[in-house]
């Protein structure tokens, strides 16, 4: 693994040098996860047709469930891959929604991933079926860029029957946008939070930068690109003035959409970029309940009555 050079890979470096909302160790696990692929392809331990990209993006597709009145049993609903559009048409009553947000959060798809530009069109196809009567949101995502935690908060807003957020992991933007959801349930080993900013710049590439090209403002554009511009000559006023703010609005976007609990020492721990698992997250009101996926399918079809 040491031989692989981050310098060469700019999609990697072009989603660092964002605004994050995002669990740095759960962003590492994912880059980890992203370079064994890479070393294994480049040695030849394995082609590049056997790494299940197809089947990883097959997964997070959205599945539908529908609801045994009588028993109030979920059941998923076969998918017929001959004629997607008719089945999805034909879909049983009152259906319910599973729309998956796993994985780091990008507002564009890429090859192994769906973004949220993708997952946003998953919900807004759900809300316009009049045969699907809710939404869950299985979120199992430590967060990403900012733009896409917001782009997935306005989505949600934007719904016209309940949403249940069903939370394994939901750290920093992944929860930005769970907060909007009706209700927020954690599973068992679940965790939530990570509610704060950061941004991330390798130094090697700023110095190279900075080394080998001229940059050159008109006059009148003084403050274009002013945080970039002052970080590179050390100066990182500017750019923490910026995720200040950033951060801020998180805050505001929990406290308006959470009621939560304790006294205000607590609150501003609640939203001091911890994570929280179950328990703790149920006490600090970041999470109304636990529980699973039928659970979950359940509670949502019962907000729709």
């Amino acid at each position: 693994m040491a031989s692989v050079n981050l310098l060469s890979h700019p999609y990697i470096q072009n989603f660092l040098s964002g605004d994050l909302l995002l669990l740095e160790r759960y962003g590492w696990q994912a880059l980890t996860d992203f370079l064994i692929e890479l070393k294994m392809m480049e040695s030849g331990t394995i082609p590049y047709s056997e790494l299940g990209i197809s089947e990883r993006r097959h997964l997070q597709v959205p599945e539908y469930f529908s609801v045994d009145l009588a028993t109030g049993t979920p059941s998923k609903v076969a998918r017929d891959k001959s004629a997607l559009y008719e089945w999805y048409q034909s879909l049983p009553e009152n259906s319910v929604a599973v729309v998956k947000l796993h994985g780091v959060m990008r507002s564009q798809s890429a090859a192994s991933t769906r973004g949220v530009d993708m997952i946003e069109r998953d919900l807004f196809e759900a809300y316009d079926n009049p045969r699907v009567s809710a939404v869950v949101l299985d979120v199992h995502s430590g967060g990403g860029e900012a733009s896409a935690g917001f782009r997935m908060a306005s989505a949600i807003q934007s719904r016209n029957k309940p949403v249940v957020a069903l939370t394994h992991v939901a750290g920093s933007a992944a929860y930005l946008a769970a907060s909007y959801a009706d209700e927020i349930m954690i599973s068992d080993g679940g965790e939530v939070g990570g509610i704060g900013a950061l941004i991330s710049f390798d130094m090697r590439i700023v110095n190279e930068y900075k080394e080998h090209f001229l940059e050159i403002y008109d006059p009148e554009s003084s403050d274009k690109n002013l945080e970039y511009r002052q970080l590179k000559e050390g100066n990182t006023g500017p750019m923490t003035e910026m995720l200040v703010e950033l951060a801020t609005k998180f805050r505001g976007v929990v406290r308006a959409n959470r009621e939560l609990h304790g006294n205000e020492e607590t609150q501003r721990k609640t939203l001091a970029g911890g994570m929280f698992g179950a328990r703790e997250a149920k006490r600090r009101g970041l999470a109304d309940s636990g529980g699973s996926l039928n659970k979950a399918i359940l509670r949502s079809f019962r907000l729709a009555k």
